[in-house]
């Protein structure tokens, strides 16, 4: 769950965020070290670095890209996908759930990821 904003003190768009099991719990912290937004093809793209919830321990990093698309003055997420370092990673999509749009129930909150294409229904 994350939103793309400017960092001042870093200086750049910042897609810092966690990843969640199906279950709810939480699997993995990123964080941006490198992003660049393309304003004319309204795509993001960045380099991060993860860190598992569990352990602690820095995992990996990967490379991912988020498209938007206009909706009135407004650029909303529309698509994304991401890859890793991690050891059988694969490509995957990025769920664009609206932040409000999340229920704060924790089974409504499964319902809402799980019902979102590109999410594994494991």
């Amino acid at each position: 769950m994350s939103e793309i904003r400017f960092n001042k003190r870093r200086g750049m768009s910042a897609f810092d965020g966690t990843n969640y099991h199906n279950d709810g719990r939480p699997f993995c912290h990123w964080t941006t070290e490198v992003s660049y937004l393309d304003k004319k093809t309204r795509t993001f793209r960045y380099i991060f670095s993860n860190t598992l919830a569990e352990s602690g321990e820095k995992a990996y990093i990967g490379f991912g890209v988020v498209r938007f698309r206009r909706d009135g003055r407004a650029w909303l997420p529309d698509r994304g996908f991401f890859i890793s370092g991690n050891q059988r990673e694969q490509y995957r999509t990025h769920s664009m759930v609206p932040l409000h749009m999340i229920p704060t129930d924790p089974v409504a909150i499964r319902e809402v990821f799980r019902s979102q294409p590109g999410l594994d229904h494991a």
